[in-house]
């Protein structure tokens, strides 16, 4: 039986400090165990899709877009250290650079959303559709996002694009602001203790709206976490490089836009990047929706 502390002579209670702090000392330290990212493909559920929509890169934006590419390979110089801290270049620019088939100009993320409200996502896109005239869009130049005003770190190299207005009406951001506001029902956030409940049982949460300006750009690659802020540097210089003439489309960009698609991200565990599904296209002005 434990004696009462109070009956403790001073050499007991002086014994008794040191054994438990000898007992703290000796406790081996936790380890925090680095999280691992989890794959894509296994936060999807089987009864979830996650949506976006976007313009189809037509024939002239992919070949502008694959010699911007090229552009970047052939004026990286793995020779030269950065002014700023002395850091080495890699051999080769740390981005991993998307493929054609993916390319595409993005109006609205949709992110998760469940399967079955699917066939409402499009008789909803084809009421907005034909509310609005087709769109024309022309490709600037080569830039970067964020944009250096932001002053954070850069994380996509694109082709800036804008829209060519005739008049004073500009359509694009009308468009992409009503898909964004007659959409945002149908998106929805699972929590992670949930995510194995069917989805009727499921906590949903509405996901957090950006508050981000719509940037209308084609993606041509993403920056690497690992990039030093040597090859950061030398990847601004060659996007303002571009824009400054170096780097020009060989043909002429103007697209007049007359659809826009509805896509499905869809991954595979073998796959780093995401295949792209398209559900339906639709036609604008007084269009009708096609199924793919």
């Amino acid at each position: 039986m434990d004696t009462h502390p109070e009956e403790l002579t001073e050499s007991q209670r002086s014994e008794r400090s040191r054994v438990r702090g000898y007992k703290q000392r000796s406790r081996p330290p936790q380890r925090h165990r680095a999280s691992i990212p989890r794959h894509p493909s296994t936060t999807i559920r089987p009864d979830q899709a996650r949506l976006f929509v976007a313009f189809e890169a037509p024939s002239v934006f992919v070949d502008a877009a694959t010699t911007a590419q090229q552009f970047f390979q052939d004026h990286w110089r793995a020779d030269r250290n950065s002014a700023t801290d002395g850091l080495l270049l890699p051999a080769r620019p740390p981005v991993r650079w998307t493929n054609p088939d993916s390319w595409h100009i993005t109006l609205h993320f949709m992110g998760t959303t469940p399967r079955e409200l699917v066939p409402q996502v499009t008789k909803r896109l084809d009421e907005i559709a034909s509310q609005y005239p087709p769109i024309t869009l022309v490709i600037k130049t080569i830039a970067g996002l964020p944009p250096p005003i932001r002053q954070q770190r850069l994380r996509v190299i694109c082709l800036e694009i804008a829209e060519r207005v005739s008049g004073t009406v500009s359509t694009l951001p009308v468009l992409v602001n009503a898909l964004a506001a007659q959409l945002a029902q149908f998106s929805i956030t699972i929590d992670p203790a949930d995510e194995q409940r069917p989805l009727e049982q499921a906590e949903r949460k509405r996901p957090h709206v950006s508050t981000k300006p719509y940037t209308p750009h084609l993606t041509l690659g993403r920056v690497k976490d690992w990039a030093n802020s040597a090859s950061v540097e030398q990847l601004w210089s060659l996007i303002k490089l571009a824009s400054n003439g170096a780097w020009s489309c060989t043909r002429t960009t103007n697209v007049c836009f007359a659809q826009f698609t509805l896509y499905e991200s869809v991954w595979e565990r073998e796959s780093s990047s995401p295949l792209y599904k398209p559900l339906g296209h639709f036609m604008l002005r007084n269009g009708e929706a096609t199924t793919a």
